[in-house]
């Protein structure tokens, strides 16, 4: 017989009342003041209480000599193996422990010590890190610019939020001048580019992954649904086009045969390009 159409019923949509979205606001910034802002506020006083005093409760000028640093200091052994193994490093892992948003006020609290110096070979380990992290993400790049939900399994759907974070995170670094940009500044740009096209007519950035929690195998994270009101993809992409932005104003991308390369210097040519060292003059087509 006659196959039987799908039928689906949907609700009557309308536009949501002010009130209800004011209560709804009101509702969710109550929870996080009440959960995750006490956490994070709670353990920024104590790093920066830890960082000040020392165990005799005499103020420290650096915290070279703060209680910070000794407890930091008995605990860093253990992340030593992996480079990181001062105790500024390690204040800001446990304190992550707490609230990974604790990381960055770690972070900011260390950041206000005098830059002596005495934390360049640190530095390097850390930059080295990045490095390789970014290295390995460049090759699970997909053709599109985009990266898959699931890095490693290209059989899973292309995510927005995860291509605008990467994106921003290699042009901030190449920016810094932490990676190099004749190596990366053609995949930031092809990153940008494809982010740019989830962005809609009404300005929503689609194609970002709703909110997901802890899942042990990979199907939960591979059919997790996608939408454009996941509002932790719009962060992303305005932090993605202002670095990407700082990226080009110290950088020298231009097309050469048909592809973008990053060179040391301008290049004022429209012609063939074969090496920075040749002047337009040089060259005789």
């Amino acid at each position: 017989g006659d196959v039987a159409p799908f039928v689906m019923e949907l609700p009557n949509y309308r536009l949501p009342g002010m009130k209800n979205v004011a209560h709804l606001l009101w509702d969710k910034t109550k929870e996080f003041l009440q959960r995750a802002f006490t956490v994070i506020f709670v353990a920024s006083l104590v790093i920066w209480f830890l960082q000040t005093f020392d165990f005799h409760f005499n103020m420290v000028e650096n915290g070279e000599g703060s209680m910070l640093a000794s407890v930091a200091g008995w605990i860093a052994p253990i992340f030593r193996p992996i480079g990181l193994g001062e105790w500024q490093i390690v204040t800001a892992l446990v304190s992550g422990f707490m609230a990974k948003e604790s990381v960055v006020a770690t972070l900011e609290v260390l950041d206000a010590m005098p830059a002596d110096g005495s934390m360049d070979s640190q530095v390097a380990d850390v930059k080295s890190l990045l490095s390789e992290h970014i290295e390995g993400l460049s090759r699970l790049q997909d053709k599109t610019g985009l990266w898959h939900q699931l890095l490693d399994r290209p059989d899973t759907y292309l995510e927005t939020s995860c291509t605008a974070i990467y994106t921003y995170c290699m042009a901030h670094a190449i920016s810094k001048g932490w990676i190099d940009a004749l190596t990366y500044g053609a995949q930031v740009l092809l990153a940008w580019n494809a982010a740019a096209t989830k962005v809609n007519e009404q300005g929503q950035v689609e194609g970002t992954c709703v909110g997901t929690g802890m899942g042990f195998d990979p199907a939960f994270y591979a059919y997790r649904p996608v939408h454009r009101m996941a509002a932790h993809g719009y962060g992303p992409m305005i932090w993605a086009t202002s670095e990407v932005r700082r990226m080009l104003a110290v950088s020298h991308p231009k097309m050469n045969d048909s592809a973008v390369h990053f060179y040391e210097k301008e290049q004022k040519t429209d012609k063939p390009i074969f090496s920075e060292d040749v002047t337009q003059e040089d060259i005789l087509w």
